[in-house]
């Protein structure tokens, strides 16, 4: 996918609602994890899926933007396909490195 076609891409509407379910069953299902050890990683990711779920429009542009970057997600692929892609860049949108 182009630089050109990312940045159409974000622009879809279907392709926002999508992003934008995605972000908040991953920010349920983060918020629920059981703590994996790592504090600083465990508290990034609950930090970041708390802020989603109290103001989901909050990180949906870097989230739109992360999948895009990806090139493999369109606004025709499967809520299966989104949400693992979501969940791909999760930690990286929450700032936690080595994961």
């Amino acid at each position: 996918m182009t630089y050109l076609s990312q940045e159409l891409l974000l622009l879809e509407a279907d392709f926002q609602i999508k992003i934008r379910q995605a972000m908040i069953e991953s920010a349920l299902n983060v918020v629920g994890e059981t703590p994996s050890g790592n504090t600083d990683k465990d508290t990034k990711r609950k930090t970041l899926g708390v802020a989603i779920l109290n103001t989901p429009g909050s990180h949906e542009i870097e989230f739109r933007r992360a999948v895009a970057a990806l090139g493999t997600i369109t606004s025709a692929s499967s809520d299966a396909s989104v949400k693992t892609a979501i969940d791909s860049v999760f930690s990286d949108i929450a700032g936690v490195k080595g994961v």
